[in-house]
């Protein structure tokens, strides 16, 4: 994935492939962040250091484009302003005539509160709409209000309470359930609404190619 830019509080947002080199920052914001992830994520079958070395990070990134190759999901890095920032998946990709996807996502505490997961999240529902997915399912705790308000800006609608639908944190955690089901642009919304503007391409000169 590779997705053109958005002007958020928090500085340009794009979406990109994941790549060797973003180890480093990678594992930087997921030990920095650990006391905010480790309650809103799947509960790991290793410590947490551990699972963000290298190794780990070599697998994590075998397997997310073994399944882009497979169609069965699409990992990218959210970049503000040319840096590493968080990440964000479309999972369990099911082609027409079920069309359907989850999206995850994780910002770092460096990033957050500026908008950059609205623009990152409103940019991956406009491409998975390019890939032909009619519904974007979601999941989060009800203690995540902000996240909450994220999915609600880029369109997603509350569904109701999947009972214990995840082990997170060393226990079942009931959570609540959103999807988006509209073939209008998230992007278009959320720039309409002001959460973010359309970059002014002029302004910048070209990225070097690597």
């Amino acid at each position: 994935m590779r997705s053109a830019r958005l002007v958020a509080r928090g500085g340009r947002v794009r979406l990109r492939a994941p790549e060797r080199g973003d180890f480093r920052d990678w594992q930087y914001f997921r030990l920095l962040d650990e006391h905010l992830l480790r309650p809103v994520e799947p509960t790991l079958d290793t410590d947490w250091a551990s699972a963000h070395d290298r190794r780990a990070f070599r697998r994590l990134l075998r397997g997310w484009r073994v399944a882009e190759r497979e169609g069965l999901a699409v990992t990218a890095v959210i970049e503000v302003d040319g840096h590493f920032a968080g990440m964000l998946t479309l999972g369990s990709i099911t082609p027409f005539p079920i069309a359907h996807a989850w999206i995850g996502y994780w910002v770092g505490s460096a990033f957050t509160g500026g908008g950059v997961a609205t623009a990152a999240v409103a940019l991956a529902c406009d491409y998975a709409t390019k890939l032909g997915i009619h519904r974007i399912e979601a999941t989060v705790l009800e203690t995540n209000g902000s996240s909450e308000s994220v999915l609600e800006r880029c369109g997603f609608v509350f569904e109701g309470v999947a009972r214990e639908a995840f082990h997170m944190d060393g226990e079942w955690r009931d959570h609540r359930a959103y999807a988006r089901v509209s073939a209008a642009s998230a992007v278009e919304s959320i720039v309409a609404a002001g959460y973010a503007r359309y970059e002014e391409a002029e302004k910048f000169p070209p990225e070097r190619r690597a």
